[in-house]
């Protein structure tokens, strides 16, 4: 007959054991579901001929399951988008962390989008640092809007868009609680990187409080023209 007890009657080595089979079960199971999600990323999205990584596609997992997803577009040259668009949930710090180290190693992503992700400016902050640490980052299009960037954490992307070796084309930038002063920073950043002059084709500001004169936003259209031309 089967004997089941509970914990506190069991010997403190039959517990420590007990805790060493129920950690080696998880960490299985967690080979096992890392090993399916691999498969899926490389078989599932190379056989549609899609390159784009969209994290709705696995909503109905749990948040840390995403993790190893994610981790996908380190190394892996075949994906050039990241659709990390939160529509029901914040993403979590966990997988925020996940992100930056895509782009932070990435040689072929070239959009992510986290429209309506629901992080604050501190994590745009570190997004800057990370794509000034990869000397072989590809991102020309941001898609930032509806969160809360600020001032703060547009300044960093400004900083690395001033130099940024590819230039930009598509920046998303709608309701994000900016102002026309970080704005006018951003436009002089933009103005700066000549590349950025050839290759934007898409700004948007919409929903933010620009009481200030964004002078800047028209020096770039100016400086644009005459570029081009």
């Amino acid at each position: 007959a089967l004997v089941f007890l509970q914990q506190s009657q069991m010997p403190d080595s039959h517990i420590a054991s007990a805790g060493v089979l129920a950690t080696w079960a998880h960490w299985e199971k967690q080979v096992m579901w890392e090993k399916l999600a691999m498969w899926d990323v490389d078989t599932i999205y190379f056989s549609h001929d899609s390159h784009e990584l969209c994290l709705t596609d696995f909503e109905h997992l749990e948040q840390r399951d995403l993790i190893c997803i994610i981790s996908a577009l380190e190394h892996n040259t075949w994906f050039t988008k990241l659709r990390a668009s939160a529509n029901t949930a914040k993403l979590s710090g966990e997988v925020l962390d996940k992100i930056l180290a895509v782009v932070a190693k990435s040689m072929s992503l070239q959009e992510i989008h986290l429209s309506s992700a629901g992080v604050r400016w501190e994590f745009f902050q570190k997004l800057s640092s990370a794509m000034g640490s990869n000397q072989y980052c590809n991102l020309t299009t941001l898609d930032l809007s509806l969160n809360f960037v600020e001032d703060r954490g547009l300044a960093g992307l400004g900083a690395v868009l001033s130099h940024f070796p590819r230039g930009t084309r598509h920046i998303n930038l709608a309701h994000c609680t900016l102002t026309g002063k970080g704005v006018n920073n951003l436009a002089q950043s933009l103005i700066t990187n000549k590349l950025s002059l050839n290759s934007l084709t898409y700004l948007n500001l919409a929903g933010n409080c620009l009481k200030e004169e964004v002078t800047n936003l028209v020096k770039i259209g100016r400086a644009s023209c005459r570029e081009r031309v």
